[in-house]
């Protein structure tokens, strides 16, 4: 669902995404880093499967991301790297967010 609605985003969150982005350009690697869920409304967030009730999408401090080509499992060791929140990975793309340090396996 898509309701056309903004939100302000934590910075630490846009810090995180363009360090692992830098870091894969640094790499070589020039896929962009791809957002699949950023911040939601509580009505998106109600239909999304899976989602928390209290999920820090709603608060403009998650994404959720993914790169062609690049494993989940790959690119959320990456993101472990930065210690900036949590870190889960799925299969076809990583949650990141500015909450407290912690990764699960969904």
């Amino acid at each position: 669902m898509r309701a056309d609605r903004v939100t302000r985003v934590d910075v630490k969150l846009i810090h995180l995404l363009f360090g692992m982005q830098a870091w894969m350009r640094a790499v070589g690697i020039r896929q962009p880093l791809r957002v699949t869920s950023g911040y939601r409304t509580p009505a998106t967030n109600a239909d999304t499967e899976g989602a928390a009730v209290h999920s820090l999408h709603l608060a403009g401090r998650a994404a959720d991301v993914a790169v062609a080509g690049i494993p989940s499992a790959v690119l959320a060791k990456l993101a472990l790297r930065f210690n900036a929140g949590g870190v889960g990975g799925y299969p076809t793309f990583v949650h990141v967010d500015t909450g407290p340090v912690r990764t699960w396996v969904g």
